[in-house]
């Protein structure tokens, strides 16, 4: 984002925002195996496939449909933890913007909004 007034100044949206990638995967995996453990009627059975020229065993597929699916208590534990972290990620991100706001309105109290999709943002620039 740019502005204009005294002085000029280039700011871009929420920098540094802390992805939490590694943990989020970590979490959804661990889920995943609860879930396939708590509800084995919910999936296809386990299959050898190929890749390549290895034989390796697949997990079997969801059973199209709808089902009912037991959540155990392992499972709500990590969703709330993965919750928790992409709520944190979120709340920074939101506290970032707020602060470039607050640095913009800092320089001066009236604004320009000009929307740019794609093509127009490159001529724009150029």
């Amino acid at each position: 984002m740019a502005f204009v007034g005294d002085n000029a100044g280039l700011l871009s949206f929420a920098e540094q925002v802390p992805t939490y990638e590694g943990e989020i995967k970590a979490l959804q995996r661990q889920m995943q195996r609860s879930q396939r453990a708590s509800n084995p009627e919910n999936y296809s059975p386990d299959f050898f496939g190929q890749i390549g020229r290895k034989i390796v065993l697949k997990k079997g597929k969801v059973k199209p449909g709808s089902r009912q699916w037991k959540k155990s208590k392992t499972y709500q534990k990590l969703a709330r933890k993965k919750r928790e972290l992409e709520r944190r990620k979120i709340a920074y991100a939101k506290s970032q913007n707020r602060r470039i706001v607050n640095e913009i309105l800092r320089h001066g109290n009236q604004s320009l909004h000009r929307k740019r999709i794609g093509k127009g943002m490159a001529e724009a620039i150029w």
